[in-house]
């Protein structure tokens, strides 16, 4: 059994390890869920996870807190073990986690000093009772080493679930993906490498194509490139290949093409992304109108070129004119109805390239204005831009102060 942490907004990371791996997990409490698979699936995918921060495999799914269980609890997981250990542990869920990870901790030290094997027990805590991704990561807590080991302790309910660390996000490599591209611009948002890799698993996961079609993906909103790069990054489950043999990327700027290019030969070299043969970019407008040529693609006809055999669609739309404070009634409806016009001439226009099981997932904007959420008007008749709604409203990714958030509509090109 295996046990995810999920990220700051659950309902996202429990939709998006559905999509995943194709199962659907149970969530405990808020922040974590339970997936029926074993650790080697749980592992080829994990570097896809946008959503899920830890993946940990139950060792034990009723622990009790006493000398008895925790002795127990050491001697299951490091008899044969020699050598000097490192384990650290996290408590989630606990009324003074500080407090009860110092007694386990003490408890399985003494423990584990007394095993002929082990020579020496370092213990890693501390003070909030739950370590960072940080500590985890640069410790080496998450390798598949037995001798440096994460426990994390996670109530639910009246039962308290024990589980071992088999991999954390590696915040080092999502800080270079973000912030050392050579080309960004605040101006038109940054999409986070976090939020492209859900919103392409969650395009993913809504296709239902043959199984022997090649996974081609375009964003028609490439911006600086951010979902094509980790688009490139992904690999298939035995990470014998890249994930889709077809990156596609268009922008009505031709400046945003440009910056593409230029953040994607850096991925290239920096992050051995091979992109140069797959890629394929060009200016065009995505709702369909009229766009400047460039000297890659001025020849091609605008609906021959949207498609390229494109049958994952993942990109972040228009996301209308930004707050700082909130707007007025008329200011809102306004905005709501420029980018309702715009988003749904899009979604007419991909339609009718896309082959049937397409799948897509789109970020597009919704508002808190004093109280209230405001969605698109046009994704409540979706159907009639020949689209099934894979999941309907709630998936929405904003932090508590933010006016305009990203609604993530995930939907399926059906006849």
């Amino acid at each position: 059994m295996i046990l995810f942490q999920l990220g700051r907004q659950p309902e996202i990371g429990l939709a998006e390890i559905e999509a995943v791996y194709s199962k659907k997990p149970q969530q405990i409490e808020r922040r974590f869920a339970m997936l029926n698979i074993d650790k080697d699936a749980a592992l080829a995918d994990a570097w896809r996870l946008g959503s899920a921060v830890k993946i940990m495999t139950v060792v034990d799914d009723d622990f009790s807190l006493d000398a008895r269980s925790a002795t127990t609890l050491s001697k299951k997981i490091f008899t044969g073990v020699c050598g000097k250990v490192t384990v650290g542990l996290s408590l989630y869920g606990f009324h003074d986690a500080n407090k009860t990870a110092r007694q386990i901790g003490a408890i399985a030290k003494q423990t584990l000093s007394e095993m002929l094997d082990i020579s020496s027990v370092r213990l890693l805590l501390d003070k909030s009772g739950t370590l960072s991704t940080a500590t985890v990561l640069h410790n080496g807590l998450a390798r598949g080493n037995n001798k440096k080991v994460e426990l994390n302790f996670v109530k639910n309910g009246d039962k308290i679930i024990v589980a071992t660390t088999l991999f954390v996000q590696n915040i080092d490599s999502y800080t270079v993906r973000d912030r050392e591209k050579p080309r960004r611009d605040a101006h038109n948002g940054m999409l986070p490498p976090k939020l492209a890799q859900t919103i392409i698993n969650l395009a993913v996961g809504a296709s239902d194509l043959s199984k022997d079609a090649p996974l081609n993906i375009y964003d028609p909103y490439c911006g600086t490139g951010t979902v094509l790069i980790e688009a490139a990054l992904m690999r298939d489950g035995d990470h014998a290949s890249p994930l889709f043999k077809k990156l596609i990327g268009s922008d009505l700027n031709p400046q945003m093409i440009d910056n593409t290019k230029a953040n994607l030969a850096w991925a290239d070299e920096r992050l051995h992304a091979k992109t140069s043969e797959r890629t394929t970019l060009f200016v065009a407008d995505a709702t369909g109108g009229k766009s400047a040529p460039d000297k890659q693609s001025s020849s091609v006809p605008s609906k021959e070129r949207a498609s390229y055999d494109a049958n994952i669609i993942a990109t972040e739309c228009y996301l209308g004119r930004p707050y700082t404070t909130p707007p007025s009634n008329s200011e809102l409806e306004q905005n709501i109805k420029t980018c309702d016009i715009i988003i749904g001439k899009f979604l007419q226009n991909i339609s009718v390239t896309l082959p049937q099981g397409a799948g897509l997932c789109v970020a597009v904007p919704c508002w808190q204005v004093r109280g209230k959420i405001y969605h698109l008007p046009c994704l409540k008749s979706i159907e009639r831009y020949r689209y099934n709604k894979q999941l309907g409203y709630g998936l929405v990714y904003r932090r508590p102060e933010q006016i305009v958030g990203r609604e993530l509509a995930v939907v399926r090109k059906m006849l």
